[in-house]
């Protein structure tokens, strides 16, 4: 044989043995995402009635955060918080406290500064 057709033949094998690792790379690829695909079906099956109690327990999750939220705003109608109530009670002392300053004033206008009784 010549050189060149030695060439083409050596070329011809390194063709062949390179479609033959692409082929079987394409199969080991198809083979495993089957057993992948295949697997992940099983899970799924195993895990729907875990999902389906996590579903349960969201929506119970969902109805007591609606709770919470409708309490939230309920809230500060109903009741004061303790500085509101301080502040308040504050403001109602000192305006009482005007009240009985004028109302000295007036009894000490009406009698005189005299004892009343």
């Amino acid at each position: 044989m010549n050189e060149a057709a030695l060439a083409v033949s050596l070329w011809h094998a390194v063709a062949a043995l390179v479609s033959t690792f692409v082929a079987l790379t394409g199969l080991y690829v198809m083979i495993m995402w089957r057993i992948l695909a295949r697997h992940e079906q099983r899970e799924d099956e195993r895990n729907r009635p875990l999902m389906e109690r996590l579903e349960e327990h969201g929506v119970k999750l969902l109805e007591h955060e609606r709770n919470l939220l409708e309490f939230k705003a309920e809230l500060p109608k109903t009741y004061v918080m303790r500085d509101d109530w301080v502040r308040f009670g504050a403001t109602l002392d000192a305006k009482l406290d005007v009240i009985r300053d004028e109302m000295q004033e007036l009894r000490k206008a009406v009698y005189g500064g005299r004892d009343e009784s």
